[in-house]
């Protein structure tokens, strides 16, 4: 699978329900929501966006994010989906909808990191966005 296959498929739970604590597509918080369509690639995540901190591999830049990537920070976890733009869960009002990628810079952790999971683990940093070995082509996941 690409991750612009995994990125299409999430795209289809738009309008979800938003739940907290939950991981199944009869409700979600954000990470929830990261961990089951991950799921569905046959990737196992865990549930809590901190700790999908936890996995992955850094690299460059913002600028280097490509679709099926994991946007995550302590408080919040969205699926990249292309030109800006990130999938997620938000709040019981909201459900899951598609939002700016700001949605995932405004929670005033200082610093950002891409990451890739797989390998190496990701040098803790407040912001980070990663995206799995299992979606990306070797040749893309040199970067």
């Amino acid at each position: 699978a690409t991750g612009q296959a995994l990125a299409d498929y999430a795209l289809q739970f738009q309008g979800y329900p938003y739940v907290a604590g939950g991981n199944t597509p009869s409700g979600w918080d954000c990470s929830g929501f990261v961990q089951w369509v991950f799921a569905q690639f046959g990737v196992s995540l865990p549930h809590y966006s901190g700790a999908q901190m936890s996995v992955g591999t850094a690299v460059g830049s913002i600028a280097e994010a490509a679709p099926g990537d994991i946007i995550v920070n302590t408080q919040h976890a969205a699926i990249y989906i292309g030109n800006g733009m990130v999938i997620n869960a938000l709040n019981p009002a909201q459900g899951t909808q598609v939002t700016s990628l700001a949605v995932t810079t405004g929670k005033s952790a200082p610093s950002r990191a891409l990451m890739r999971s797989g390998s190496r683990k990701l040098p803790s940093p407040s912001i980070g966005v990663f995206a799995c070995a299992a979606t990306r082509s070797s040749s893309s996941s040199a970067e």
